[in-house]
């Protein structure tokens, strides 16, 4: 998974001329291949691997995690949990 993100987000900085300013990486449920501990330490540091050069850059990247994961949970907290149910 690392491997790819990293891909995904190499090749859309390599698009300087037409790069679009927001760049949202969907990942859904790691759980699936990773074990409990793993996935806190993938989730914790997942954001540090696509970093935009500066903080005050226009560039953004966004990560979306869809999960069944308690573990995620617990490590990124409730506050950037974003609950979508059926009604």
């Amino acid at each position: 998974m690392v491997v790819e993100i990293l891909d995904l987000h190499a090749r859309w900085i390599a698009e300087e001329a037409s790069r679009p300013p927001l760049h949202i990486i969907f990942i859904e449920e790691p759980e699936a291949h990773l074990h409990a501990q793993l996935q806190q330490v993938f989730v914790r540091n997942v954001l540090s691997l696509v970093e935009v050069e500066s903080e005050a850059s226009v560039f953004q990247t966004q990560v979306v995690v869809t999960t069944h994961s308690p573990h995620i949970l617990y490590e990124r907290g409730f506050r950037q949990v974003r609950y979508f149910g059926d009604a």
